[in-house]
């Protein structure tokens, strides 16, 4: 049994896993902090109001922080 992808090409559990990539603390939520650390250690050089934008095109509950539901819904 293998996950099936979605439109996007990937498959849930492949999201699942890159979204655990930025959930660091593993509360089920991704937060401006946690995204500012995995770009950086992966080279990318970002502003905070980049971030802040980031988290304001995904957050559709408008708790300033990424759900799982919400970073599948982006991907």
């Amino acid at each position: 049994m293998y996950a099936q992808p979605d439109a996007g090409g990937l498959s849930k559990d492949d999201i699942r896993q890159a979204f655990r990539e930025f959930d660091l603390d593993r509360n089920g939520y991704v937060g401006a902090a946690e995204i500012a650390h995995v770009l950086a250690s992966m080279g990318e050089k970002v502003t905070d109001d980049e971030i802040d934008e980031m988290i304001l095109m995904a957050d559709t509950d408008g708790d300033g922080q990424i759900s799982f539901e919400e970073f599948h819904r982006l991907m």
